[in-house]
């Protein structure tokens, strides 16, 4: 628990920082995690006899920066291009079940935390990421904490630890960030308490995807980069499906006060 804490204490000062700083320095931010998440995800399918092409790596930048800039349809078809094309050079080394989870991998990642980038740019930008992020943790913590003390009922055979009762916790707690922010959001109480609903649920089904991922590669942890969290993979997996989920609320419903 301590090296938890720690990890916390210039993990969480450090990564708003540089949401606050956006542009190049969120992009370094994400690049990083990324990176990590990606590489994390190579050794899980290394370890289970499975090849990633190291193309992969730019094939996840590829699709992050195709969303971001507009053209993701092209940059997900050159993506998969990229992949098959270094399967066909370097034969007999990888298989198309690799191919297929390296494009998996790259989708899972940087697709997704594509849209974390895309929310930052939004009007009050840092202030929805804010939100997003303090309304993971605290959901999770609690999560956690409810779960431990409280928790009867088995949520998913997918993840043991997690129950009902912590998973409920998660959902009311998560509202509370963005309710504290309603006055810099603008936006309706009713509105907020929607969006920090539907968030933190389909957190929880991101938290259970990343979990059902390393119980297919029967691994425990993604990595230990990240001292009492696990790795990068671990530590971000809630972000990965809310972020997108958020990004189109935030546009679609935006016109709702």
């Amino acid at each position: 628990m301590i090296f938890r804490v720690i990890t916390a204490c210039w993990g969480i000062p450090v990564l708003l920082f540089l949401v606050y700083a956006g542009n190049l320095w969120l992009v370094l931010l994400l690049s990083v995690l990324i990176l990590c998440s990606t590489y994390e995800f190579s050794v899980m399918m290394k370890n289970n006899n499975h090849r990633m092409p190291y193309i992969s790596f730019l094939v996840s930048f590829i699709i992050f920066f195709g969303n971001v800039f507009g053209f993701l349809s092209f940059s997900i078809f050159l993506g998969m291009l990229l992949l098959f094309f270094w399967a066909i050079v370097f034969f007999n080394k990888f298989s198309f079940f690799d191919v297929s989870l390296s494009l998996a991998s790259c989708l899972f990642i940087s697709f997704s935390l594509s849209f974390f980038y895309l929310i930052r740019n939004l009007d009050n930008g840092f202030f929805w990421s804010v939100a997003l992020l303090t309304s993971l943790w605290l959901g999770d913590s609690m999560a956690y904490i409810v779960g431990k003390n409280f928790g009867k009922h088995k949520l998913s055979g997918v993840s043991p630890k997690k129950t009902w009762e912590g998973a409920f916790a998660n959902i009311i707690f998560g509202v509370v960030p963005f309710l504290v922010l309603s006055n810099i959001l603008q936006k309706s109480i009713f509105l907020l308490i929607f969006l920090g609903i539907v968030v933190n649920i389909i957190s929880q089904i991101s938290d259970l995807s990343e979990s059902l991922i390393k119980r297919t590669f029967d691994c425990k942890d993604s990595g230990n980069l990240l001292p009492g969290h696990g790795g990068f993979f671990d530590r971000f997996d809630s972000l990965f499906f809310s972020s997108p989920v958020l990004y189109f609320m935030i546009l679609y419903l935006g016109k709702i006060k």
